[in-house]
C-alpha cells in the first residue's frame, strides 16, 4: 500500500457540479481503495464525502494576492493561470511534506507549479487535455477587438511553453487522447 499525495487547486468534494471535479473526486475514490491518500487542495474542507481520505484544505488568496500572483507568473513567463490558483502556504506544505509520500499526484497543470524540490518518490501529471491547444482554439474563434483574444494568445504560448516543460519533470502525464501526445 502505497501513500500518495493528491494536489489539486479545487476541493475535489465540495459539491461543485463541474467535470474536473467530478473526475478528481471519482479518480481519489479509485485510488483509495489501494492506497493512503491524503488530498492537498485549495478552498474550504468539507469531508462530508471523503471517508477515509485525509483532506487538507488552504484557504485561496484574496482577488489583490491573485493579481499579483499573476503578474509575478507572466514576469517568470509560465502560465497567468498559475498566479489564480497560488498559494504559498500549500507550495509551503508540499515542500515540506513531500518526503512522506511514495507517489505525488498532481491534477491538472496549474497544480503542478507546486512541484517540490529534491522529491525522488514517482510523480503523476493528470492533464485531461492540452490546455495550449485549447486556448489557441478559444482565441482563433475572438475577434481583434475582444481584449480577450490577447490574453488567450499570451496563454496559449505561455503554456504551450510550459507543457513542453513539463514533459521531463513527471514520471507519468495522463491525457485524454493519445494523438496529445505526439502534440507536446
Amino acid at each position: 500500500m502505497k501513500n500518495i499525495l493528491f494536489i489539486t487547486t479545487r476541493n475535489p468534494y465540495s459539491g461543485r457540479f463541474s467535470g474536473d471535479v467530478i473526475r478528481s473526486a471519482k479518480i481519489i475514490n479509485y485510488l483509495k481503495k489501494n492506497h493512503n491518500i491524503d488530498v492537498a487542495f485549495l478552498g474550504e474542507q468539507n469531508n462530508s464525502k471523503s471517508i477515509n481520505t485525509n483532506m487538507i484544505g488552504f484557504k485561496q488568496p484574496n482577488f489583490f494576492l491573485k493579481v499579483f500572483f499573476c503578474l509575478i507568473s507572466f514576469i517568470k513567463l509560465n502560465p497567468i493561470q498559475f498566479g489564480i490558483f497560488f498559494s504559498q502556504r500549500l507550495k509551503e506544505f508540499i515542500q515540506d511534506n513531500a518526503h512522506k509520500y511514495d507517489i505525488l499526484f498532481f491534477y491538472h497543470i496549474r497544480s503542478s507549479q507546486f512541484f517540490p524540490k529534491n522529491f525522488y518518490g514517482k510523480t503523476i501529471l493528470e492533464m485531461g487535455d492540452l490546455y495550449s491547444k485549447n486556448y489557441k482554439l478559444t482565441y482563433k474563434n475572438l475577434s481583434l477587438l475582444n481584449p480577450f483574444f490577447y490574453f488567450y494568445f499570451l496563454e496559449s504560448f505561455l503554456v504551450k511553453r510550459f507543457e513542453k516543460k513539463i514533459i521531463k519533470i513527471f514520471d507519468k502525464i495522463i491525457l485524454f487522447s493519445k494523438n496529445e501526445v505526439d502534440k507536446i
